[in-house]
């Protein structure tokens, strides 16, 4: 099964460096919002997740 996994056609020296630049979003809310495909910066387009906060942010407080 394919998950999305792009593999690249050369080898990317700097490739660590720019990870910090992929945003993710649990694919639930994606398809919740209409955004499962990426912003299409040339068209201007404006989508919820521009705008909006999305996903639970780099830490989950314990429900206990």
């Amino acid at each position: 099964m394919n998950r999305g996994l792009r593999l690249l056609a050369a080898p990317d020296a700097v490739l660590p460096e720019k990870l910090w630049l992929i945003a993710m979003i649990g694919k639930p809310c994606a398809e919740n919002h209409g955004v499962t495909l990426p912003q299409d910066h040339n068209a201007k387009q404006e989508t919820y997740a521009v705008r909006n906060a999305n996903g639970p942010g780099p830490f989950r407080t314990d429900p206990a």
